[in-house]
């Protein structure tokens, strides 16, 4: 498989996401672009990529969707700053409320 790497000073954060679709008669659709964390100083870092279980694929503009089901279940990757990382974040999409969100590196 492909191996990614992030930039000096940043770690890639996955986070475990499952959509609901709100609507049956549409398509469960999310655009990357609509994805972001914010940490604690108001920094923003888009989605930079998605997967499932250890296989995961980065860049590009993806649109994630699921017309066989009313649910999405995602690991949505960031690259975040490493220095940052032990602390609270805000997971946004579109312009629902933003999530809470506390990360604990291993």
């Amino acid at each position: 498989g492909t191996q990614y790497t992030p930039k000096s000073g940043y770690t890639f954060l996955v986070v475990d996401a499952t959509f609901r679709n709100l609507d049956s008669s549409q398509e469960t659709k999310i655009s990357a672009d609509s994805i972001a964390v914010i940490d604690n100083t108001g920094e923003i870092f888009k989605n930079v990529g998605s997967g499932f279980a250890l296989t995961y694929s980065l860049g590009g503009s993806i649109t994630y969707s699921n017309d066989q089901s009313n649910t999405l279940k995602l690991g949505l990757v960031f690259s975040v700053k490493t220095a940052n990382i032990d602390q609270a974040f805000n997971f946004q999409l579109l312009d629902v409320q933003q999530i809470p969100f506390t990360v604990k590196p291993k």
